[in-house]
């Protein structure tokens, strides 16, 4: 058999490339396989960051969301469910108001405790001696504080000689059955409002006919046009034709600016609008949307 010289040149070439591609692949290996490994780690325990920091970016953003929920109750509500926890100590919440003794001596009691459906509602009664003037005062505090008691009874016996008496007060405390980590506010932190005054009208109307005056000349965003955005402030136009920086948080009047978000190029405004709350959107170069 006649092997052309063509043929065996072909083959030698052959040989030969396979030879050095497989030198290569050797020497590759030999020289770099070290930092491939190291290269390969390390992007896997990037991904693993990365995928790490997405799942923060998510329970933060989330959180975010549960503290502006909070912090809007916190400023609208009056009052708020506490939780089931804190039924055994209204006790130390309620005696909390009187550490300087300014309202009257009293004896506490516990005197049932009822579930129903999601909420539990517990009795409590207080006995004792005291001003009627100071115990109304000690009413006045519980009832317009954030956690939600009332009175259910309440006497009061004394002499023509002295403002001194006999009280007998019961009060009832509801509380939410929620899961544990669904508590939201320590009732010990909670300051009990002890600015209710004396003229307060229980017959006042929630929503008003009237807006209330801008006392503090707040900027009325209402008419104002969104006119430039940068990375935490947002300008508005108003009708004066002066422009005026604002920051999330900035009160304005009725409300406050709560969100910028420079992707849609919006801004927003939550507003009570006389006890009618809602929230204003207002738009990059655009006048106003509002959102119910």
């Amino acid at each position: 058999m006649n092997i052309s010289k063509h043929t065996l040149n072909s083959v030698v070439l052959i040989l030969l490339l396979a030879i050095i591609l497989g030198g290569g692949q050797f020497t590759l290996h030999l020289l770099y396989d070290d930092d491939i490994n190291r290269l390969e780690e390390e992007y896997k325990s990037k991904q693993d960051k990365y995928i790490n920091l997405k799942n923060i970016e998510s329970t933060l953003s989330k959180k975010k969301k549960q503290i502006e929920r909070n912090r809007f109750k916190l400023e609208n509500y009056p009052v708020m469910l506490m939780h089931k926890d804190y039924v055994q100590q209204a006790y130390l919440f309620i005696e909390n108001f009187d550490k300087r003794g300014n309202f009257f001596d009293f004896n506490f009691q516990i005197n049932n405790i009822n579930n129903k459906n999601n909420v539990i509602i517990a009795h409590y009664s207080f006995s004792g001696n005291g001003n009627f003037r100071k115990v109304h005062n000690f009413i006045n505090y519980l009832e317009y504080s954030k956690p939600l008691f009332f009175v259910t009874d309440f006497s009061f016996s004394n002499n023509k000689e002295s403002e001194t008496g006999k009280i007998e007060l019961g009060i009832q405390g509801v509380f939410t059955k929620t899961p544990e980590e669904d508590k939201e506010t320590d009732l010990f932190s909670i300051q009990p409002r002890v600015n209710f005054g004396h003229h307060y009208n229980p017959f006042q109307p929630l929503i008003k006919w009237q807006l209330p005056p801008n006392r503090r000349d707040l900027p009325d965003i209402r008419d104002a046009q969104l006119v430039a955005l940068s990375a935490d402030q947002a300008y508005f136009k108003f009708g004066n034709g002066k422009v005026k920086p604002l920051n999330v948080g900035d009160q304005v009047y009725l409300g406050e600016l709560i969100h910028i978000n420079n992707r849609s190029k919006k801004v927003t405004f939550r507003m009570n609008m006389g006890g009618i709350y809602k929230e204003i959107t207002k738009k990059l170069n655009k006048k106003v949307e509002n959102d119910q």
